[in-house]
């Protein structure tokens, strides 16, 4: 397999790691995210390499997974992994039977949740996992040696996105990249995987969810202007999900006296590719139009996400909001403190700006609390009020409690 230009990624240390202290080591994330790579570049020499992208070594892994395994070898990189899940058994085999050998087998897969549950079951006790997203924008940074200002980093990351190709060779041209990534998804993935009959429907979903990016998730509302069920909505969402394309951020449920809502909001794990679906294809169009405020909070809020995955820790996010519209669009939760975000795409803050984040700090009196943020491209960072601290969004990620 030809290696791209490598750019050193966060999940490096983590990964030595739990070779460290697994037998087994699964390495999630969506497809393009940079697995095969880093694993390759890391551990290139130690494993072989085997991919069941190959239909040839699909079959031949399904028809005797032993065979298969001898065969391999003693380390070995299983690429793609949701293609042969009956190998998960014969691996627990191997493993039991030399309980002492760390890091023998490495596992990739592009799919989440009935993995992660083949995964967890059969393997419990065997396997570490962690998370590989796109780049995001401090490793991009620190991978390349050179930093850009908040502002830049922010377009960069919602019109090219943060996928290793479009950030390793800025030649190639985002907008195609984009276009060929979703036809191969929705044909390879979505009707091969997950026996999605309605393309064409599927497709019209996928646009309708970029133009409600950080808003409310209201299946009904979208259910009916497709012409599909609502079950059908649940069912193409969990596809979603499963293949790192959105995540769902649920509402905090603890009631301080006011009923709160209880929808999720949804995000896409690479901006551009929300901003690709709507067809913005500029910086103009992208800062000045309706969806500029949404598409930032998406990208505060898939950065933070993306801090923590790629450090081996899976983060308790949530946003607030009251029944009268007040909201905090960001709660980080870290060793029982929660830290209140407000995301707000300006380079000039105002003290009227950290109404949200004043209101939820009265209401939360007795919830164990670190600093209230307002994140936001102004370059300073000082206490805008009393309670509430405004931060360049670049400094806020990189005071996160996950920043290497």
């Amino acid at each position: 397999m030809a290696l791209a230009r490598y750019l050193r990624r966060s999940v490096e240390k983590p990964l030595r790691n739990y070779l460290r202290q697994f037998p087994i080591v699964g390495l999630m994330g969506p497809r393009q995210s940079g697995k095969s790579t880093t694993l390759l570049t890391l551990f290139g020499k130690t494993h072989r390499y085997v991919s069941f992208d190959s239909l040839a070594m699909r079959e031949r892994a399904l028809a005797d997974p032993e065979l298969f395994l001898d065969e391999a070898g003693e380390r070995v990189i299983l690429d793609e992994i949701q293609y042969v899940p009956s190998l998960l058994s014969a691996l627990k085999e191997r493993v039991d039977r030399r309980r002492g050998s760390m890091g023998r087998y490495i596992l990739t897969g592009s799919q989440q949740f009935a993995l992660m549950k083949d995964l967890t079951e059969t393997l419990a006790g065997r396997i570490g996992l962690l998370t590989l997203l796109p780049f995001s924008s401090l490793e991009e940074q620190a991978a390349k040696g050179r930093a850009v200002e908040a502002k830049r980093a922010f377009v960069l990351s919602a019109l090219r996105g943060n996928f290793p190709e479009l950030v390793a060779r800025r030649s190639r041209d985002p907008e195609a990249w984009f276009d060929s990534y979703i036809a191969t998804y929705l044909e390879r993935d979505v009707r091969g995987l997950h026996q999605v009959g309605h393309l064409r429907e599927f497709r019209r979903f996928l646009e309708l969810l970029a133009s409600r990016v950080a808003q409310l998730f209201n299946m009904s509302s979208i259910a009916r202007e497709i012409g599909v069920s609502v079950p059908t909505i649940r069912h193409w969402i969990s596809i979603l999900e499963a293949s790192w394309v959105i995540t769902l951020l649920p509402p905090y449920h603890r009631n301080f006296g006011k009923r709160i809502t209880k929808s999720p909001k949804l995000y896409f794990l690479d901006s551009a590719m929300a901003t690709r679906l709507m067809g913005i294809s500029t910086e103009s169009l992208l800062l000045r139009g309706p969806l500029a405020g949404p598409l930032f909070e998406n990208y505060v809020v898939t950065e933070v996400l993306k801090q923590f995955l790629h450090q081996g820790k899976r983060p308790r996010l949530y946003f607030w909001r009251s029944s009268s519209g007040q909201e905090v669009d960001l709660l980080l939760e870290h060793e029982g403190t929660f830290f209140p975000v407000e995301c707000k795409l300006a380079k000039t803050v105002r003290p009227s700006l950290a109404q949200p984040l004043e209101a939820f700090l009265e209401l939360s009196r007795g919830l164990p609390k670190g600093t209230a943020t307002l994140v936001s491209l102004q370059e300073a960072s000082f206490p805008l009020t009393r309670n509430v601290r405004a931060e360049n969004v670049l400094h806020f990620l990189a005071t996160l409690p996950s920043h290497p």
